[in-house]
């Protein structure tokens, strides 16, 4: 599920509320006709009133595989 807190810039920011969430799919990589999600996305507002979009992604690939959550983007401080 979707954490509750995440670190950016060595400050913690508490989720207060999911905004809105989507999903990203992708065909399969081994030849089949089916299409599987690769991302979950959310757009949050924390608790210091941010809003952000973090997203989840189901099967990290290249040099950072043990990273399943990202950051994409993040209000200013005072946005």
């Amino acid at each position: 599920g979707l954490p509750t807190e995440f670190i950016w810039r060595g400050e913690t920011l508490e989720i207060a509320e999911v905004l809105r969430t989507w999903r990203e799919t992708g065909p399969c990589r081994h030849g089949s006709s089916e299409s599987y999600v690769r991302k979950h996305g959310f757009e949050v507002r924390t608790a210091c009133g941010r809003k952000a979009r973090i997203y989840f992604e189901r099967q990290p690939r290249g040099r950072k595989r043990g990273e399943r959550w990202w950051l994409f983007s993040i209000e200013s401080q005072g946005s």
